[in-house]
Order: C-alpha cells, then structure tokens, then sequence
C-alpha cells in the first residue's frame, strides 16, 4: 500500500537570517494506488498539506522554525536517504521514519 511522505525543512533564526539546517520525513497517509490516481496531483498535494496541519508537522517560532517544502508517494519499501546510507555503510537501518499512520501525535486536553 502506497504511503504518502511528506518532506519538511528545518531553520534556525540567527538574528539577520534565517540557517537551513536539516530536514525530516514523515508517512501522513496509507492509499490505494487507485486511490492516488483518483486523487490525481492536486489531490495528493492537499492531502499532504491537511495531514501535515493535522499532525502538526510545520511550526514557526521566533528561535526556529519547520516547513513543508514537498511530498511524495512511495511504496511500502520506500527507505529515506539516511536510512539507505545506513544499510549501505552499517548494513542495518537505525534511523525510524515518523509514521503518523501508525503513531499519531497525541491531541491536547
């Protein structure tokens, strides 16, 4: 089952500019390829960014900040780029991806 993947760029404020600093992948949604297809490019991208307001995976403060910058659709194998560095140079994967599918973020009282 196809997994929708959302990528996120994380910045740090130093004052004058604001520092990329890294990124993280996060599964927001499981789906039929028919229902991608039916979704089509648009769909998909609203799906991505309503999940992504669902979870809450893109913030800004005055110290830093994570936003959306893109989405993917990835079958159930679908390995990160640290996680396919680490089977290639450790021979194991040790790095979890967010699954929101499985681990949803707990909602406040």
């Amino acid at each position: 089952m196809p997994m929708l993947i959302v990528t996120t760029q994380y910045h740090e404020n130093y004052g004058d500019r604001w520092k990329p600093k890294f990124g993280s992948d996060y599964v927001v949604a499981r789906l039929s390829w028919a229902e991608a297809a039916s979704l089509g490019q648009n769909g998909l991208s609203k799906l991505a960014d309503d999940k992504a307001a669902e979870f809450e995976i893109a913030y800004s403060n005055p110290m830093s900040r994570e936003e959306v910058i893109d989405f993917n659709l990835e079958d159930d194998d679908w390995l990160s780029w640290i996680q396919r560095s680490e089977l290639e140079y450790e021979g194991k994967v040790v790095t979890k991806v967010r699954d929101f599918t499985i681990d949803p973020p707990a909602k406040a009282a």
